[in-house]
């Protein structure tokens, strides 16, 4: 029979250094109802309902910090305007452990 025991464990905090994600930022059409973030490669990131103050921050993986694959849609659910769509999304680099959203 083995028998494992462990006496300690300390883990390592890198409290100083940054912990570095993508944001997409956006103030929205007071008329659309739903943010639809897609990968342009086809896979879809998330889909948020538009809060009330119409600004979404949206945290995506750091890839799209360094490439411009997202696409962003506003999507009116009660058909008042077409949809808007913008391309080519590159997202912003933030700390994650310093970020405050929009309010």
């Amino acid at each position: 029979m083995i028998h494992f025991e462990i006496s300690s464990y300390n883990p390592v905090l890198l409290t100083n250094s940054p912990l570095n994600i993508g944001v997409v930022e956006t103030t929205l059409d007071a008329l659309g109802e739903r943010l639809l973030v897609i990968d342009r490669r086809g896979k879809v990131i998330t889909q948020r309902l538009v809060p009330a103050n119409n600004k979404l921050a949206i945290i995506v993986p750091f890839e799209y910090t360094v490439n411009n694959n997202l696409m962003c849609i506003l999507l009116d659910d009660d058909a008042e305007k077409d949809g808007e769509l913008v391309d080519n999304v590159k997202a912003a680099v933030i700390d994650m452990k310093n970020y405050t959203p929009p309010v």
